[in-house]
């Protein structure tokens, strides 16, 4: 399995992909650390896409399970890297205290089970965070908070 943490810069992704990663016993990659090579791709957003689609192909034929910190990644680019990868999920660490009104506005329903986007809150501390994570993709129940879990 595949996890990628998504988040902004002060989501604090990175520490959650490695606190995750080194918990379950996973590797971690961090999409950040991948170079853009200057002359061979022009949009820097289409290498990250290309690099992590590498990264879980990867990970998925070396049955490696990987957690992955990247940046958000837009509802097209989750659906092209889960195309035919089911064992491809989506985390997306969100902030209610700083735009509660974008947040809330990602607490609906599904829509579509096969894009895999869970929202965390991540001002949660760590452990709760991977209760979360782990309630929804590897033990496959819900959270009884369902403010801070939703499956998207």
């Amino acid at each position: 399995m595949v996890i990628i943490i998504m988040g902004g810069v002060k989501s604090n992704r990175l520490e959650v992909g490695r606190f995750l990663a080194q918990g379950l016993g996973w590797d971690f990659a961090d999409l950040q650390e991948t170079h853009q090579p200057p002359t061979l791709i022009a949009s820097e957003q289409t290498y990250q896409i290309e690099a992590l689609s590498a990264v879980v192909d990867c990970s998925i034929y070396a049955w490696r399970d990987t957690v992955i910190a990247s940046p958000i990644l837009s509802e097209d680019d989750r659906k092209r890297l889960g195309h035919n990868r089911r064992l491809v999920k989506f985390v997306r660490l969100s902030d209610p205290s700083a735009d509660l009104s974008a947040f809330w506005k990602t607490q609906r329903e599904p829509t579509d089970y096969r894009d895999n986007l869970l929202h965390v809150d991540c001002s949660q501390q760590m452990d709760q965070i991977m209760e979360c994570v782990l309630s929804a993709y590897i033990f496959r129940r819900r959270s009884p908070e369902k403010q801070a879990v939703r499956l998207i």
